[in-house]
């Protein structure tokens, strides 16, 4: 956050104003999913959804893979993907893997240029 008059900005949407004249009318994304790294050409505009798609796993996962957790009733794995606002359901597998790649595919057809793996 940097201040400027008694209102704070965050970085990266000063940095859009600096080489664009303008703050963006909706988020902001950082590419690498870095919030430090403000260069320009890691910026571009997303819509909320779009931000948090690009998201790294949580930390609070255990399955270890994106889009992916255990069924406890059915002792399998089950794949779930956010879709406009709505979680849908993918599928259930034998392995966190088969999961995964599931998810994958998934994040790829529904918006590949935010689509994060890992």
């Amino acid at each position: 956050m940097i201040g400027i008059d008694r209102h704070r900005h965050f970085a990266h949407r000063l940095a859009w104003l600096y080489m664009k004249g303008e703050f963006p009318d909706t988020d902001l994304d950082h590419k690498d999913c870095d919030p430090t790294n403000n260069r320009f050409a890691n910026l571009r505009e997303a819509s909320h959804a779009q931000n948090q798609r690009n998201q790294p796993t949580p930390r609070h996962n255990t399955s270890g893979f994106k889009g992916v957790h255990f069924h406890k009733q059915r002792q399998r794995w089950v794949a779930q993907i956010k879709i406009k606002g709505q979680q849908t359901y993918i599928g259930i597998f034998d392995t966190p893997e088969q999961a995964h790649q599931a998810y994958c595919q998934a994040a790829s057809e529904c918006e590949p240029q935010f689509a994060r793996f890992a």
